[in-house]
């Protein structure tokens, strides 16, 4: 998939929706869109330990880029920051 991301003809033939979750409403699982993502780069293995036990688990970490810039009034939501 990493193959052309970035390029005009690999973001008008590939969707890769991004939404996310405020950590305040985890328990009401509202997600909310940010927008679609048009080229993304390092992707890269990590272990993180789960504040709740002491086991380790694995992720993929990556850098992207979003097609348009997120709203500012859902990113104040989102982050509680006033500025951008």
């Amino acid at each position: 998939m990493r193959e052309g991301a970035g390029e005009p003809s690999w973001e008008d033939s590939h969707f890769i929706p991004v939404f996310v979750m405020r950590r305040e409403e985890s328990r009401a699982a509202r997600y909310y869109y940010v927008g679609r993502v048009a080229s993304f780069d390092d992707s890269r293995l990590v272990e993180r330990t789960a504040s709740n036990t002491s086991t380790g688990m694995k992720a993929t970490v990556t850098d992207i880029r979003l097609a348009k810039p997120v709203d500012s009034g859902l990113y104040r939501h989102l982050t509680g920051n006033s500025g951008l």
